[in-house]
């Protein structure tokens, strides 16, 4: 009667791991696809390239508005 005991014991004790979520799993994948898309996207339309790359916080700040979002 105890080895059942001690063995349903053991069962309820032992902690289930955690599975992570789909897009935790896949966030290389994410990042790499996110990284050709804004490549090709540079590519692609060469001119709001340049023109995002214009919008600065400030008068010659050197920090333009998009890297500050990201960065921020």
């Amino acid at each position: 009667m105890s080895d059942s005991f001690t063995a349903t014991a053991l069962q309820t004790t032992v902690p289930v791991p955690k599975r992570l979520a789909f897009f935790e799993r896949y966030l290389t994948v994410w990042v790499f696809l996110c990284m050709v898309v804004g490549v090709a996207l540079g590519k692609a339309l060469p001119d709001v390239t340049a023109a995002l790359s214009k919008l600065e916080f400030g008068q010659g700040s050197q920090v333009n508005v998009p890297i500050g979002c990201c960065c921020g």
